[in-house]
């Protein structure tokens, strides 16, 4: 927003709010632009903190025909730590114009799919994870009482801010289905916060 001025004549620097009322941006004293870090997922104070996490099947081959491949998130009873996953994300690149399809659903026991993905914290040298991450390259059986979306592109699995909480000293995962439908690329990645 420009072409507004302040009291001094200096230009003035802003937005519209949602309401389309204007908002200037905020200095402190020294005249530096303030910043709100927030205690949400993907914010500042918990990437700082060392409690954001990610996690990947990396780039993988769907082979032809239906296949279901899943990606689990398990958080062991003795971690002593909750999970609030706030990103379940999945895509997918093939011949087909079907677009994609993908299940999720809650588990109290961990599947421990034959492939390990190591957790990432998104703060660079920030500590471990306790969460186990596996995914299967083979088709898998998609349990029952699933959760589906379907889209023409990649999706997002927690929109609208929805999120999951795996609670600290319960045994309980989410496992993600991405379900492919020729042979192509695909790729599905978890993110939370640990605390």
């Amino acid at each position: 927003m420009t072409g507004f001025t302040n009291q001094d004549g200096s230009s003035l620097t802003g937005g519209l709010l949602p309401t389309n009322v204007g908002q200037a941006l905020s200095l402190d004293a020294a005249g530096n632009l303030k910043v709100i870090a927030g205690n949400g997922p993907g914010s500042t104070a918990v990437i700082i903190g060392g409690q954001a996490y990610s996690a990947s099947t990396g780039a993988l081959t769907a082979a032809a025909g239906t296949n279901n491949y899943p990606l689990a998130l398990w958080n062991a009873s003795s971690s002593g730590k909750s999970l609030l996953i706030y990103s379940l994300h999945a895509s997918i690149s093939n011949a087909l114009v079907q677009g994609v399809a993908c299940f999720t659903c809650q588990t109290t026991t961990n599947p421990a799919y034959g492939s390990s993905a190591t957790p990432a914290n998104q703060k660079g040298g920030g500590a471990a994870s306790v969460a186990t991450v596996t995914y299967a390259t083979t088709t898998q059986a998609i349990p029952a009482n699933t959760h589906v979306e379907y889209a023409a592109g990649p999706v997002e699995l927690l929109t609208n801010q929805n999120m999951l909480l795996l609670p600290a000293g319960n045994a309980n995962g989410i496992t993600a289905f991405l379900q492919s439908y020729a042979a192509g690329s695909f790729c599905i990645t978890a993110r939370w916060l640990e605390f």
